[in-house]
């Protein structure tokens, strides 16, 4: 059986590079969607990923 990527906030924010209340404010700006039909805020890895590099790219540019 294919194994799904989600992770719970804490995690995905660790796997992303972020802190949780990042992740937290770019659901809520809507860069980032969280599963609805988990308990609590869940997200996929292919989003995560994505969302990681572009934080890295703008930590980059502000440096």
């Amino acid at each position: 059986m294919h194994q799904q990527l989600i992770f719970n906030q804490k995690k995905a924010a660790e796997l992303a590079g972020v802190h949780p209340r990042t992740l937290r404010r770019w659901t809520t700006e809507g860069r980032i969607q969280k599963i609805a039909n988990l308990p609590g805020a869940h997200y996929h890895i292919t989003q995560l990923m994505a969302l990681g590099a572009a934080a890295n790219t703008e930590q980059e540019q502000a440096a």
